[in-house]
């Protein structure tokens, strides 16, 4: 495959292309696809599951994705996933599976086919479509840590629903409020039960916010935007609550990503450090482990983070939930250790899955932030000190110094 990229890049990347070259997972992707066979005229079914995309903008590629199979909700469906374990294979040989047949619309300007994908994002179950490409689709591979991966896109000619969609209510009703606001509309679906999957679907594709203000949003962006959204709503939650009483430690594990959430009593302070061993092409470096992290105070960002990118907000948006439950604040370290065994990106829904599933799980009680840091310590399978990379456990050194000299 030519000159080998460093791989510090590759980490920092999380698929935007910084290097300019074709990106090594997306071959690997690319050889294992087996080919649907679709024709130029066909019926497709939609889990629902639309896509926006980035390049060109604010000309985009959007596409209504869809599969042969009568039964497709379970092409996007990242709890389902999640709660039946499928390994990296199982979720890819889904994915790769759809297709996407795009067309090329500005965000702001309105279109029958947009309308068309408005009424497809709002529904409840599958939706029918009739599609005619300009040719037959080809296998392109989307390779994102943000959204999941899809397999073969082609050109739009024509589309027509052959069914009615069976719509969601509660999105209908924000949709049709011209008035509201995207961030209190994304707030109050989700408090009505609307998971963060469908929010970033309907927010992607312009149904939300003020009427003159809607415009489509690339899928990568509205990931995030929903994650950061939602996470900002809980944060000016819990800031009023008293701080957790002790030393935490929540844990779980999937697809090679491990997590140690570490929740300390002070006030809210957040990082997210990711620890990657090196893995296929990387291994030529030898046995190094590539170390990305950002971190936010109790004033919260007011930029977008530098390495750990949707990781970071969709991280920080299941603990938030967990805190806002037991009606706490803490100063929360999540350290992530990513083994070989994740050799192909999935999506952020990995990282905000796993994480919800830790905070749902017994914490083992510590008697301080030294004991908790030494057990995570022994516990990674990289030889790592925790101090010497971690932001907030620095801060907090910081803030017992200087509560040592008060009493004093």
């Amino acid at each position: 495959m030519g000159k080998i990229i460093d791989p510090a890049l590759c980490v920092k990347c999380k698929g935007k292309n910084l290097c300019g070259k074709p990106c090594y997972f997306v071959e690997a992707l690319k050889l294992k696809e087996r080919a649907t066979q679709i024709k130029e005229r066909d019926e497709l079914y939609t889990p629902p599951s639309v896509f926006v995309g980035r390049f060109g903008y604010p000309a985009v590629n959007v596409g209504a994705l869809g599969v042969k199979d009568n039964s497709p909700e379970y092409y996007d469906a990242p709890r389902l996933w999640f709660t039946q374990k499928l390994d990296v294979a199982s979720v890819l040989a889904k994915r790769l599976s759809m297709i996407n047949p795009a067309f090329k619309t500005s965000v702001k300007t309105p279109s029958k086919l947009v309308e068309m994908v408005h009424e497809i994002a709002m529904a409840r179950r599958s939706v029918l479509t009739e599609v005619e490409f300009m040719k037959k689709p080809s296998i392109e591979v989307n390779f994102s840590y943000v959204f999941s991966p899809v397999g073969l896109r082609g050109k739009l000619k024509r589309m027509v629903l052959a069914e009615n969609p069976k719509v969601d209510r509660r999105v209908e009703k924000a949709y049709y409020d011209s008035d509201l606001k995207a961030t209190d509309a994304l707030v109050e679906l989700y408090v009505r039960g609307v998971d963060e999957n469908v929010l970033s679907r309907v927010l992607s594709v312009g149904m939300l916010g003020v009427k003159k203000q809607r415009k489509l949003v690339p899928t990568r962006w509205s990931i995030t935007a929903v994650d950061d959204m939602l996470g900002k709503h809980f944060i000016n939650e819990i800031r009023q609550y008293d701080v957790v009483d002790s030393v935490m430690i929540h844990y779980a594990e999937y697809n090679g990503n491990r997590f140690w959430v570490l929740l300390f009593p002070s006030t809210w302070k957040f990082e997210l450090v990711e620890i990657a061993h090196p893995i296929g092409e990387w291994k030529k470096f030898g046995k190094r482990y590539y170390i990305t992290k950002d971190y936010e105070d109790f004033t919260s960002r007011k930029k977008y983070v530098d390495e750990t990118a949707g990781g970071y907000y969709a991280s920080r948006l299941a603990v938030l939930e967990h805190l806002a439950k037991i009606k706490r604040q803490a100063s929360v370290l999540i350290v992530r250790e990513i083994l070989p065994d994740y050799w192909a990106p999935l999506g952020v829904w990995v990282v905000r899955e796993t994480v919800r599933e830790a905070m749902r799980t017994k914490p083992r009680i510590m008697e301080s932030v030294e004991q908790a840091i030494k057990i995570v310590e022994n516990e990674m399978k990289c030889n790592l000190h925790l101090k010497s990379i971690s932001k907030l456990l620095n801060k907090l050194k910081e803030r017992q110094t200087t509560l040592v000299a008060w009493k004093k």
